[in-house]
C-alpha cells in the first residue's frame, strides 16, 4: 500500500529507486523482446520450429519470468496515479477553501469598512445635531434675554409714562390750586 499522507518522505526516494529498477528491468526486457524477435525470424526463415527451438524457448521462459514484475510495476504506477490523483484532489480542495476564505475575508473587511463608515457617519451626525441643539439653545436664550430686555424696556416706560402722567396730574392740581386761588382773591377783591 501506498503512504497516503505527507509525512511519508520515503515516496520520493522508493519512487527513484523503483525508477531506477523498472528502467533496468524494463532495458532488459526489451532487449530480450529483440532477441526473442529476431531469433523467431531466423528460425522461421530457415523453415524450422519456433517450438523446439532452444533458444526460442528460454527466451520465451525469460520473458515470461519478467511479465510478473512487469505488471507489478503497472499495478505500482496506478497506485502512485491514484495517490496523486488523491492529493490533487486536496490540492484543489485548498485551493478552494484559500480562494473561499479570501473571499470571505474581503466581505469582512468591505463589511468592516462600511460599519467603521457607518460609525463615523453617525458620530458626524451626533456632532451636528449637537451643534444644531447648542445653536437652538443660544438662539432660545438670546430670544430669552431680548424678551426680558423688551419688558423691562416696556416696565421702563411705563413707569416713565405713569410718572410723566402723575407729574402732568400734579402741575394740573397745582394749577387748579393757583386758579382756585387766583378766582378766590379775585372774588374777595371785588
Amino acid at each position: 500500500a501506498l503512504p497516503t499522507s505527507p509525512e511519508a518522505g520515503d515516496v520520493g526516494m522508493n519512487d527513484e529507486d523503483e525508477g531506477g529498477n523498472y528502467r533496468t528491468v524494463a532495458e532488459t526486457m526489451r532487449n530480450t523482446l529483440e532477441l526473442f524477435s529476431r531469433r523467431m525470424q531466423t528460425v522461421s526463415g530457415i523453415g524450422r520450429s519456433i517450438a523446439l527451438d532452444s533458444s526460442v524457448q528460454t527466451l520465451f521462459h525469460s520473458l515470461s519470468a519478467m511479465h510478473p514484475q512487469l505488471l507489478k510495476h503497472t499495478e505500482d504506477q496506478n497506485q502512485l496515479k491514484d495517490h496523486y490523483a488523491g492529493l490533487q484532489k486536496k490540492l484543489m480542495s485548498v485551493k478552494e477553501a484559500r480562494a473561499s476564505l479570501n473571499s470571505m475575508r474581503r466581505s469582512h473587511q468591505k463589511k468592516q469598512r462600511q460599519m467603521e463608515e457607518e460609525r463615523e457617519m453617525l458620530a458626524r451626525l451626533q456632532v451636528q445635531q449637537k451643534l444644531e441643539l447648542m445653536r437652538q439653545q443660544r438662539r432660545e436664550e438670546e430670544d430669552h434675554q431680548e424678551m426680558l430686555r423688551q419688558r423691562r424696556q416696556k416696565e421702563i416706560d411705563e413707569q416713565l409714562k405713569l410718572q410723566e402722567l402723575e407729574a402732568q396730574q400734579r402741575l394740573l392740581q397745582h394749577q387748579q390750586r393757583q386758579l382756585q386761588l387766583h378766582l378766590s382773591v379775585q372774588a374777595e377783591q371785588q
